[in-house]
């Protein structure tokens, strides 16, 4: 999750942890890189307990709004599930009289926290909240990135739910974002977006056929149309990685390998090319190089849950 346009059961160790002894920081720009570096050791916790220690000192509005945001976000990453939806909802509470109403879309608009609502069987009550924020929420220019973001996520949790035509609605809304100004920076990408989206909804109806269509017009698209390469390598990983979860290795493979020789540097691509790469019989020397790459890129404490989410790379 990302605040960049985007959040208690206390936490308590049995053991030491090099972060405990140390003040919470003063200044935004101190925050800002204490919790990039606890982060990149996935001690989310710890970032929780670091937020609240921070949000108790005298903040401006916009430091308050990426402190809870953060907060929100650390916990989801923790799996305070629970925890998180309550934070959520109190900084909405929050939102809806600190902020301008055009922010609020970026309030609610990351995945990771919306699936803490559906993972505590309140989906329901999140589609309904962000539908009434969407249809209150003026539209500009300035909140059109987060209103993507929001109708991804709603495209999502609304498939999850089995609620198909609705997720459908989000996918078309995506596309329609381009058409408010086709001079919008992201306005080429969007119809991609749509099919990604897509992929994931026909993946849960079950309709493989329909999925791999979409899938493989969706990459020719990314061969024939002119992307700036930074978006081209973010298309190819978003897809492969769409595909991979449908197991539709033989199609995510190739996308996969093209995000890597453009630059990306996730390690789920490294994990999720080694785990097509061994459902299909791919090279075992292949395979180890792109786990190493990727063990050396993910926290120890994050291992095990990466591990996890690529069950191929573990079946016998």
């Amino acid at each position: 999750a990302d605040a960049s346009g985007g959040f208690g059961i206390p936490f308590a160790r049995t053991g030491a942890c090099k972060h405990e002894c140390m003040p919470c920081p003063q200044t935004p720009a101190e925050m800002r890189a204490r919790v990039a570096e606890i982060d990149e050791e996935g001690e989310h916790r710890t970032v929780v307990e670091l937020l609240r220690g921070y949000l108790r000192q005298q903040l401006t509005v916009d430091e308050i709004a990426w402190a809870r945001w953060e907060l929100v976000d650390h916990l989801a990453m923790a799996r305070l599930r629970g925890e998180a939806v309550a934070e959520q909802k109190a900084f909405i509470a929050w939102a809806r009289e600190c902020l301008d109403g055009e922010r609020l879309p970026w309030v609610v608009c990351d995945l990771s926290q919306a699936l803490c609502w559906l993972e505590t069987e309140q989906g329901d009550d999140w589609v309904e909240m962000t539908e009434e924020l969407i249809g209150n929420t003026p539209g500009s220019a300035a909140n059109r990135l987060d209103r993507f973001h929001l109708l991804r996520t709603r495209g999502h949790i609304l498939a999850s739910l089995g609620r198909f035509d609705g997720a459908r609605h989000a996918a078309d809304g995506i596309a329609a974002l381009a058409v408010e100004d086709p001079a919008w920076a992201e306005a080429a990408r969007m119809d991609l977006e749509r099919s990604i989206l897509l992929v994931h909804v026909l993946r849960m109806e079950g309709d493989v056929a329909s999925l791999r269509d979409v899938g493989q017009r969706a990459a020719r698209t990314l061969r024939e149309r002119p992307f700036s390469e930074e978006s081209l390598a973010t298309l190819n990983h978003n897809l492969a990685s769409a595909l991979y979860r449908a197991g539709q290795y033989d199609l995510a493979t190739p996308l996969f390998e093209c995000a890597l020789s453009l630059g990306v540097g996730s390690p789920h691509c490294r994990l999720w090319l080694a785990a097509c790469l061994t459902a299909t019989g791919g090279p075992a020397p292949r395979i180890g190089e792109l786990l190493d790459d990727a063990r050396r890129r993910i926290p120890p404490s994050r291992w095990k849950r990466a591990l996890a989410g690529a069950p191929e790379l573990t079946r016998s």
